[in-house]
């Protein structure tokens, strides 16, 4: 049996079109975490950027890692396998501000400038016979992940030397922060 349905008059149509378009703009509006919500990271991407000496090789993860904390905990496991050392974060502050983490016989020293008191010295001195870290990683809070290309360690020790409002130094002086080399 068919059954005919009447068209419906321009004015029925148009009003029919108007609750269908704000159906769907409330739809929309009910989901925005979706809408927002970033790409995945592939593991594989993360674990070239781990590798890769520098941050310029993926500009984009990098930025992503400094502000994205499920992406930054994601990659802190993985460099938690892949570091030749991890300083892992201090218990409990000391008085007054950082200026070693140790982490067996490893050692992260930071010494102020004297030439020029805007400026931090960041030393790193490793163990004899440890492989020489291309890259060092900073975890800080909310796991935003820094990371910076090292020079090569002539006689097992790195010197760096950073403005002090350097977003990475500062990561590298904050207790809560881990410390990764590779």
């Amino acid at each position: 049996m068919t059954v005919t349905l009447p068209q419906p008059d321009p004015d029925t149509e148009a009003r029919a079109a108007a609750i269908f378009e704000a159906l769907d703009q409330a739809r929309v509006l009910a989901e925005p975490a979706a809408a927002a919500t970033p790409p995945a990271i592939a593991p594989t991407r993360l674990y070239a950027f781990a590798l890769a000496a520098d941050a310029a090789a993926d500009p984009a993860l990098a930025a992503r890692l400094a502000r994205d904390e499920a992406v930054g905990r994601a990659f802190a496991a993985l460099l938690a396998r892949l570091a030749y050392v991890r300083f892992p974060a201090l218990a409990a502050a000391a008085a007054g501000a950082l200026r070693v983490r140790t982490a067996g016989p490893h050692r992260i020293r930071f010494e102020p400038s004297r030439a020029e008191p805007t400026q931090t010295y960041v030393v790193i001195e490793l163990a004899p016979g440890t492989e020489a870290p291309q890259s060092l990683f900073v975890c800080s809070e909310g796991w935003r992940t820094h990371k910076a290309a090292l020079p090569p360690a002539p006689r097992q020790v790195i010197q760096l030397l950073y403005a002090n409002d350097d977003p990475l130094l500062v990561a590298l002086l904050d207790p809560a922060a881990e410390v990764f080399l590779r």
